[in-house]
C-alpha cells in the first residue's frame, strides 16, 4: 500500500538487502528488509510528515541505521541501527531549520558517514560517529552549494563528495 518513493538500498556483510523508502500516500519513512523468502515492510516514523529524503547504511555488525529529513519538524533526524523490528530513539541530528533535504549516508568499519544540505545557510555539511557521537564539519560555506549532494569513501576512510553548485555561472 501506498506509492514508494525516493529509495535508498543497502547490502550487509550477510548479504542482507534492507531499502528505506518514502510513501508518499501516508507521508512515512518506511524500511524493507529483504529476508531471502520475502520481504518485510515495516513503517518507522509515521506522525507528520517523515523521510522525504532518506539514507540507508550499515554498520559492522549488518545492523541498519537511516538518515532522513522530517518536514513536520523540518529537522535531519538519524534512526537505527537495527535488523528489524525498529526499537531504537530518534536522533535529531541537526535542529536548524530544512536540515537534510538532501543527504547521502555511508559506513566503513564502525563509523557512519553523512554529508547532508543544510538550507538555513545553503551550505554542505559532514558528519561521522567515529566515537559513538556525531561530529559535524562544514564541506563549503561559500554560496549556495551542496544541493543534490552524493558520499564515496574509499578503503582508507577518505571521503569524496558530488554536490550541485547553484552559483555556479555554467
Amino acid at each position: 500500500d501506498g506509492n514508494a518513493e525516493k529509495p535508498s538500498i543497502s547490502i550487509n556483510s550477510e548479504g542482507q538487502i534492507g531499502v528505506s523508502f518514502y510513501d508518499s500516500t501516508y507521508d512515512n519513512l518506511k524500511f524493507a528488509l529483504d529476508t531471502g523468502v520475502g520481504w518485510e515492510t515495516e513503517t518507522l516514523q509515521s506522525i507528520g510528515d517523515i523521510g522525504s529524503f532518506n539514507a540507508i547504511g550499515h554498520g559492522p555488525t549488518g545492523l541498519f541505521g537511516i538518515s532522513y529529513y522530517d518536514a513536520t519538524s523540518q529537522s535531519l533526524n538519524f534512526i537505527g541501527p537495527s535488523l528489524s523490528p525498529w526499537q531504537i530513539a530518534v536522533e535529531i541530528l541537526d535542529g536548524n531549520t530544512n536540515s537534510g533535504v538532501y543527504l547521502d549516508l555511508k559506513a566503513v568499519g564502525n563509523e557512519l558517514h553523512l554529508v547532508y544540505f543544510s538550507d538555513s545557510f545553503n551550505d554542505l555539511k559532514y558528519m561521522s560517529n567515529p566515537s559513538g557521537s556525531w561530529q559535524t564539519a562544514d564541506v563549503s560555506t561559500s554560496g549556495d552549494i551542496g544541493r543534490y549532494c552524493s558520499l564515496a569513501i574509499d578503503s582508507h576512510g577518505h571521503y569524496s563528495t558530488s554536490y550541485y553548485n547553484s552559483d555556479a555561472s555554467s
